[in-house]
């Protein structure tokens, strides 16, 4: 009707925010040099400095995807005495970054301690979530996400202190407890930590657990350094240390983490998701929880289920022209309470695929045009041609056959597994 006062009120939300930021970010600068990279880092650093895993995340949040924030202690730093002054800083980063305080009541900071290696190697460097959670931040929780939400974090935080110092203690699947069940499992696992410390520093003080759980992952690279060098292929290099805020996939069944593949990994035909609901992930990674397997080929059909994923899918396509590849991606969904999802990419790889999926895959991208004739040849390896041609037991034979062992995958999510019958 050629009012245009909601187009001008519109505008002058836009100028109040963008000025608001522009007041924020000068009032609040980040730390940031060689030992220390954040996701708003102008400069371009190599994998070497800050791992295949932080540079993905980096490339990721440049195109705009929906990353977490993310600040890294480069592999520069690893040898540097002063790493309770980087973990500092690394922290105020992401206070920064996030508006959430690190080891408060009111918007606590709490995130996951990735450490990784300049290549991709699955499943082989700890990661360690929900670091932060001292006794405020505990109670900060409880109170935005309910009492029994904010016992499963804090077990699990006490979980991962009670592996770091090695103490006796027997996993009891915690994700069915009662909250009074789980109340007095927290009592008995506080005194077992304050028992084996002599106080309950590592309990209250939220800096020094953190500092306490980085020596932990720093120890294991100091400690198994052979075998890091074997997954190199002879290559020396340093760990670099990506602190990664936490996305809850906790809390209702409409919360979860996941895998997310292009391309199925097996039949290289549609799409495919690996996912449970309503725990963090690393249950999946440990053994204690197998995932759900799920394939679709339109994303009409995982709309009510996965609707968070239902809206990611039309990416995909642009992100195997990006990487000339089918990519897997590892994902986190929290949904709030008012039923709105937030989805996150935690990681990206090119997918690892049986024989025949790689051929299909690659013909597919072919078809497509995202590849040229020479990039097949990348994608199908020759073992991937010795799996197609080699002899193989008809489906029907294995209903007569009797099975005594079952292999184990030697690297989390590989496509191939072995059965002995």
């Amino acid at each position: 009707d050629g009012d245009n006062s909601h187009l001008e009120e519109l505008e002058s939300l836009r100028n109040e925010l963008y000025n608001d930021c522009v007041t924020y970010v000068r009032e609040n600068p980040l730390y940031e040099d060689d030992n220390i990279v954040t996701t708003v880092t102008p400069q371009n650093f190599s994998e070497v400095v800050i791992s295949n895993k932080g540079k993905m995340l980096m490339e990721l949040t440049k195109q705009c995807y929906a990353v977490p924030d993310f600040c890294i202690i480069s592999s520069n730093a690893f040898l540097l005495d002063n790493q309770e002054e980087l973990l500092r800083k690394a922290i105020h980063n992401l206070e920064v970054m996030t508006k959430c305080k690190f080891g408060s009541k009111e918007e606590p900071l709490v995130f996951a301690l990735r450490s990784a290696m300049p290549q991709y190697i699955p499943g082989l460097m700890p990661t360690l979530l929900n670091i932060g959670i001292n006794k405020n931040a505990y109670e900060g929780l409880s109170e935005k996400y309910g009492q029994s939400m904010g016992n499963r974090i804090y077990l699990n935080t006490l979980s991962n202190i009670i592996e770091m110092l090695s103490l006796n203690y027997n996993y009891v699947d915690e994700n069915n407890l009662s909250v009074e069940e789980q109340l007095d499992k927290i009592k008995m696992m506080e005194n077992i930590i304050i028992e084996a410390e002599g106080n309950d520093r590592i309990l209250q003080d939220s800096h020094y657990q953190a500092l306490r759980f980085l020596k932990h992952v720093r120890n294991f690279y100091i400690n198994n350094q052979d075998m890091v060098l074997t997954f190199m292929r002879g290559k020396k290099a340093y760990p670099s240390m990506i602190l990664h805020k936490m996305v809850w996939t906790i809390g209702n069944e409409n919360s979860y983490p996941g895998v997310l593949y292009s391309c199925h990994s097996r039949t290289g035909v549609g799409r495919q998701i690996e996912s449970y609901p309503d725990i963090f992930g690393e249950e999946i990674m440990t053994g204690h929880i197998s995932s759900e397997d799920y394939e679709y080929f339109d994303r009409s059909e995982i709309k009510e289920m996965f609707p968070a994923v239902y809206h990611f899918d039309p990416l995909l396509i642009n992100l195997e022209k990006r990487f000339q590849s089918p990519v897997t991606i590892e994902f986190a969904v929290e949904t709030l309470s008012h039923n709105s999802s937030l989805f996150a990419v935690l990681q990206l790889n090119k997918s690892e695929l049986t024989g025949r999926a790689a051929m299909l895959s690659a013909i597919d991208l072919y078809e497509k045009g995202f590849i040229d004739k020479e990039m097949i040849i990348e994608l199908v390896r020759p073992y991937h041609l010795r799996q197609i041609f080699s002899d193989t037991i008809d489906k029907q034979s294995f209903s007569n056959l009797k099975f005594f062992c079952n292999g184990v995958n030697v690297l989390p999510r590989t496509a191939v597994s072995a059965r002995l019958c």
